[in-house]
């Protein structure tokens, strides 16, 4: 994968080996199937969901990770700005759970596999 710039909360990330977008859409809440099977309800919008996905990040990638995502008022960030200029990508979002592992490499910690899910707040 080429390198893509991704700026989460005005912090260049280390470039992931992998993403994956969703665009999901927004359904009033009266929408579901009739008695005949029939899917029946409006959609209202869509949000798109950023799935990231690093693999052996060192401590100091994994802390810039961290801070640009989880530092804030006590310590979250509620909503912040995400931009990935080469997808066309500009908005602010929310985090779901930063997914990782942790191992040893001689006397360094390395994060061999490391992914969040950014969603748009829309």
């Amino acid at each position: 994968m080429a390198n893509l710039d991704i700026v989460a909360s005005d912090i260049l990330l280390p470039s992931p080996t992998s993403v994956s977008l969703n665009d999901t859409l927004l359904w009033t809440s009266d929408t579901g199937r009739t008695l005949a099977g029939t899917m029946v309800g409006d959609i209202t919008g869509a949000y798109i969901t950023v799935s990231l996905k690093w693999q052996m990040l060192t401590q100091d990638e994994f802390k810039t990770l961290k801070n640009s995502i989880r530092d804030g008022e006590n310590g979250l960030r509620k909503f912040f700005p995400l931009l990935i200029s080469d997808l066309d990508i500009d908005m602010q979002v929310y985090r779901g759970a930063i997914a990782y592992s942790v191992r040893t490499v001689g006397d360094e910690i390395r994060y061999p596999e490391v992914s969040v899910d950014l969603i748009e707040r829309g």
